[in-house]
């Protein structure tokens, strides 16, 4: 074989490595123990007053909901498992290789389910876990492990239900703005409340919330001790409410959480890690239905995280796709739906409070063959229940949508930019040393 035939062979070899090889980044988190022992509030949850809503003694959950993100990296409170009867799902632990004595339950109040462990799997610094309830009780759980490495507890991370069958519901809600009183005389914490008993009426499947939750970069709040309320404060405020909705929500950020202001006195984009973990993006699949969100700042996604969801888009293609995500910024949504079918891409961000917000934010309309929804803020009393009538079909304010399945040939990811850097460095200094000789 002669020289030029070599240096085909391993140029070629570095571009068939570079399109298969694919990692992850390890994830570190800080471990914390704790004691659970608070029953559920099942009880009214609306506050009669400001001082009820901020007086945390008065929420028996609160301490559960508001512990800073631990061992559990799924499910967890802002990405829920939903499986039915004698199904098997994946928890994902992070933990050292070492870690053993894995125990972990289900529990709504007084019912607790055993989790069988069927299978275990050490990768990238996190355990893999492949587990089985014992007992098949529908219901809305919260997950509690025990190890070798400490405890740790995410609530409303997995619901079990008898089947997964068509029609299933879910609703979208955005831009909560918790806990804020806008000068236009907007009380968000007391108006997201009462349609919060509107939606546990019509009992979806689950929730989906594009983003802002918190309201973050504002002077004016209900904050009966006065002053600036803290970002984190905000944020633990918003994700107990969300609790009390006894409704898996899968919640992504927006502006409000990530884009720093001087109003608050804390940084805002590390709250969001400390309490809902590392990533920033989340998929999960109903049926034959893929929902892929992401959440992001007004810079948009960064490159590890647009390659991330390059991928889950890449595997999911030829499913019937749901893009959600808080707004495009820096294009990055446009960007996901140029390159991947995409059927639905639901939103929120844009909204006004001098009355008009039905008439210019809530609102569906179609673009190259997907269906876009702008959600109006919660606060303004406004969301939307979607069925999803089979695989093709979906309904929402008394329209049904069909879509035709675009055919989607998937493709290999590419390898992380160091991986590929190191291996084309080897590649030209042989090259280089093949020249040499030959000069």
């Amino acid at each position: 074989m002669n020289k030029n035939k070599i240096i085909f062979l391993l140029i070629t070899l570095s571009l068939l490595f570079s399109l298969s090889y694919n990692q992850n980044s390890a994830i570190s988190i800080n471990l914390e123990l704790f004691n659970n022992d608070i029953e559920p509030d099942n009880g009214s949850y609306y506050a009669s007053s400001p001082y009820d809503f901020f007086n945390e003694s008065k929420h028996p959950r609160y301490p559960l909901v508001t512990r800073p993100f631990s061992i559990i990296q799924y499910p967890n409170k802002a990405h829920p498992a939903i499986i039915e009867y004698n199904e098997e799902f994946e928890v994902i632990i992070e933990v050292p290789r070492s870690s053993n004595d894995w125990v972990l339950k289900l529990i709504n109040g007084t019912t607790s389910i055993d989790l069988d462990v069927t299978n275990s799997k050490y990768k990238e610094d996190k355990r893999y876990l492949t587990v089985l309830p014992t007992n098949n009780v529908e219901g809305l759980y919260d997950l509690q492990l025990n190890c070798s490495e400490g405890d740790d507890y995410q609530t409303h991370s997995v619901k079990i239900m008898e089947e997964k069958k068509y029609p299933f519901t879910f609703v979208q809600i955005s831009d909560l703005h918790l806990p804020t009183y806008f000068e236009t005389g907007i009380n968000t914490t007391e108006i997201n409340f009462q349609e919060f008993e509107k939606i546990r009426a019509l009992n979806p499947d689950f929730i989906i919330c594009t983003g802002d939750l918190m309201q973050g970069p504002q002077l004016l709040f209900l904050n009966p001790e006065g002053g600036t309320m803290s970002g984190e404060s905000q944020l633990k405020l918003g994700l107990w409410a969300l609790d009390l909705l006894n409704i898996p929500v899968f919640l992504i950020g927006g502006n409000h959480e990530f884009s720093q202001s001087g109003l608050v006195p804390d940084n805002l984009e590390e709250n969001w890690y400390r309490f809902m973990g590392p990533l920033r993006y989340q998929s999960f699949n109903i049926l034959d239905w893929s929902f892929v969100g992401f959440g992001s700042s007004f810079e948009g996604l960064d490159l590890d995280e647009k390659e991330s969801l390059d991928s889950i888009l890449n595997s999911v293609a030829n499913n019937a796709n749901i893009l959600y995500y808080h707004f495009d910024f820096n294009g990055d949504a446009t960007r996901f739906i140029n390159k991947f079918p995409i059927e639905v891409a639901l939103y929120g961000h844009l909204h006004e409070d001098n009355g008009t917000i039905r008439e210019t934010n809530e609102q569906f309309y179609t673009l190259d063959n997907t269906l876009f929804h702008l959600e109006g803020p919660l606060y303004g009393r406004y969301f939307t229940h979607f069925t999803v009538n089979n695989q093709t079909s979906l309904s929402a304010k008394n329209e049904t949508y069909n879509f035709v399945l675009r055919p989607y040939t998937p493709t290999k990811t590419n390898a992380p930019s160091y991986i590929t850097f190191i291996f084309s460095s080897m590649i030209i200094a042989i090259i280089l040393k093949l020249r040499k000789r030959k000069v």
